[in-house]
């Protein structure tokens, strides 16, 4: 729980704020999950703080809700293209991806079960960005990383609202895909996907997974060795 709300504070998620008279203040409640691996081993004890969004209304507390989702063809047809030309596959993770929505609408929530800060108990915190549990949040974490991709030289596909396109010097395609929560991308150079994770703006660390979950990316494989090397 503590590294749930060091990650919330890091993010710059929300500020403790007077409690409005003319704004309804949501709720949170934390969430415990056993992450496995997968061979079903345990990988770690994990918390999340989570609003309680069923308590919102439209028009006051949320306006769009609906994310667009990567379809499983379009996955499926990366795959193909990466085994066809024999390119190599990485993935990446996004560390609390729905924390890097950026709120339209003004929102408040109480302050945490556990962690009421002492003399401030009536206090409630404002988001400057989403929590999980909101009904905007998987939307608003589209509309964040659909910014950085299109300002990150992609274009957007007209037929796959989560496929995005890029060509470099080369003529070497580029492909990257979020969905809500984890996103997946695809990329012909290897130097693109070194520098992805780093470049994201406002947003956490992303880490390698080692699997075929999180960031999707495809790589073809290293030139052969000159000979005399």
């Amino acid at each position: 729980m503590k590294a749930e709300l060091e990650m919330i504070e890091k993010n710059n998620t929300w500020e403790l704020v007077d409690r409005p008279f003319d704004k309804p203040v949501i709720g949170v409640k934390w969430v415990y999950k056993v992450k496995l691996n997968l061979d079903g081993t345990v990988q770690k004890n994990k918390a999340r703080l989570v609003a309680n969004g069923y308590s919102q209304k439209s028009g006051i507390n949320y306006n769009e809700t609906f994310p667009p989702m990567a379809r499983l063809d379009t996955i499926r047809t990366l795959i193909a293209l990466a085994a066809q030309k024999e390119w190599s596959l990485y993935q990446l993770d996004v560390k609390s991806a729905f924390l890097n929505g950026i709120l339209k609408e003004e929102v408040y929530v109480e302050q945490p079960q556990g962690y009421v800060q002492e003399n401030k108990e009536t206090k409630v915190y404002k988001l400057n960005k989403a929590l999980y549990g909101l009904k905007q949040a998987p939307r608003a974490w589209y509309d964040e990383i659909d910014a950085y991709l299109n300002n990150a030289g992609f274009k957007k596909s007209s037929s796959e609202a989560t496929l995005y396109v890029k060509t470099n010097d080369t003529a070497a395609p580029a492909t990257a895909g979020p969905e809500t929560g984890p996103d997946r991308s695809a990329s012909t150079s290897r130097s693109s996907l070194g520098r992805f994770p780093r470049r994201k703006p406002r947003t956490p660390a992303a880490s390698s997974t080692g699997s075929n979950r999180g960031l999707l990316a495809v790589a073809p494989p290293p030139p052969p060795p000159k000979l005399g090397d």
